[in-house]
């Protein structure tokens, strides 16, 4: 989508933003269209990975659902999972979105690290975001959709009562 065109500019977010989306729950967009980027087992999304995830994801993506709490132990395809449950927000329900992390130096380490590599790894996602690298390592990202993600860190309480969401 790169132009100097300004129309053209506005006409290509015109259309990711406005263009009719398929509609599948977490677990199936997760199983069609995720990539993971880094790990032990790099690759297309595989229940195989971690298969009891599955009804954490079907949760997610149902409209009846309103809260969802995630406790686990370390090392059980957590962050995966809540990986694709943002990718297939970011492209199923467009809007705002809010991530605390426990503060905001793990925050800056996991979306350049992790964050970055997976959403760029993802095809579905890549349209979406902009072609600065820089988009993905700031605190806040943008998409051509009008969703935006905010990062903090939950160690002070001014950094959560800062967004309205």
């Amino acid at each position: 989508m790169k132009t100097s065109d300004p129309t053209a500019l506005v006409s290509d977010v015109f259309r990711v933003a406005f263009a009719e989306r398929e509609r599948v729950d977490a677990a199936e967009w997760a199983e069609r269209y995720r990539v993971v980027a880094q790990g032990g087992t790099p690759g297309a999304w595989s229940w195989e990975r971690a298969p009891y995830t599955r009804g954490i994801h079907r949760a997610w993506s149902d409209p009846s659902i309103r809260r969802l709490t995630l406790m686990k132990s370390e090392q059980v395809g957590g962050t995966e999972t809540q990986f694709n449950c943002l990718f297939w927000g970011i492209e199923q329900r467009p809007g705002p979105r809010l991530w605390i992390y426990p503060n905001i130096n793990l925050a800056r380490l996991v979306n350049s690290r992790r964050l970055e590599p997976s959403m760029r790894a993802c095809e579905r996602l890549k349209r979406l975001i902009g072609h600065s690298r820089s988009d993905l390592t700031k605190l806040e990202i943008g998409f051509l959709d009008g969703t935006f993600i905010f990062f903090t860190g939950s160690n002070s309480d001014a950094n959560v009562e800062s967004f309205s969401y």
